[in-house]
């Protein structure tokens, strides 16, 4: 699935993009209930149990019935990535502060506690497009309406994976 790796520098070999396979496809892809705030979705929507929006969501792609055949081959292939990414070592600690405000260069980050995010996340890519970001966490990624994640340097938002156990 991906190479297993750690990152000692940004220039170190990164996870392999196409590893998501299916679930690469999707911006909100959830194994239970999935709750769709109002915004524009680029990608596919699915969940394993049910999805509730706004009705000013737009869905740029294929909203699936719950728990679809396809929504069923994304989890799965989601969930073969997320084991290989929880897996990486993590070569930089984050202690469970607001990421608002901080900017992330290529890396594996690792916090115990939960993140939050209250205003702008910078990603660093440091002028390399393949550099990647995992954010690894034993609790949860608490966000708000004034959350934004800047890309620079050549950051991809599909270079970044947020690996939460909570």
């Amino acid at each position: 699935l991906l190479v297993a790796a750690t990152f000692a520098s940004p220039a170190m070999a990164s996870p392999n993009p196409t590893a998501l396979s299916s679930a690469a496809g999707f911006s909100v892809l959830a194994g239970a209930a999935a709750t769709v705030p109002a915004s524009t979705l680029p990608g596919d929507v699915g969940a394993g149990t049910a999805i509730t929006d706004d009705a000013n969501t737009v869905y740029g792609a294929t909203k699936h019935p719950v728990n679809d055949a396809a929504t069923q081959q994304a989890l799965a292939d989601a969930g073969a990535t997320f084991t290989t990414l929880d897996g990486l070592t993590a070569g930089n600690t984050l202690t469970g502060a607001d990421l608002g405000g901080q900017t992330l260069v290529p890396g594996v980050y690792h916090s115990v506690a939960a993140y939050a995010a209250t205003s702008t996340v910078t990603f660093d890519a440091l002028g390399n497009p393949n550099a990647y970001f995992v954010i690894q966490g034993d609790s949860a990624l608490n966000t708000t309406a004034s959350t934004s994640m800047v890309l620079l340097n050549g950051a991809q938002a599909s270079n970044i994976f947020w690996v939460l156990n909570g």
